[in-house]
């Protein structure tokens, strides 16, 4: 069995920029691979406290290498399977950087 089965992608929207005429221009975005994982569904509808205090249903737990993350709170993020099938799709909640690994709820 793989520690890290999965792939985490986090969404770049770019910065807007103002082309030759002076109108702002906003890019498309793209999605960027970050971080092998693995992610966890949350099945028994626990909470966990986010970074303002308040508790929340998350909606999986994602476990990364230790130190191998460039996530923070309130980015889009999606996770998929070795076959490139998005099994989540949601918003960094909390991120948690531990001593063996780091965990991102979603």
């Amino acid at each position: 069995m793989k520690q890290y089965p999965h792939t985490l992608e986090v969404f770049n929207a770019g910065q807007s920029y103002q082309d030759g005429n002076g109108d702002w221009v906003t890019p498309s975005g793209e999605w960027e691979i970050v971080s092998t994982c693995r992610e966890q569904p949350n099945g028994k509808g626990e909470t966990v406290n986010g970074e303002d205090g308040q508790a929340f249903v998350y909606q999986s737990l994602v476990f990364l290498p230790k130190g191998s993350v460039s996530v923070k709170n309130r980015d889009s993020v999606r996770v998929k399977d070795s076959g490139g099938v998005v099994r989540l799709d949601g918003i960094v909640k909390r991120i948690s950087f531990d001593q063996l690994h780091t965990r991102i709820w979603v």
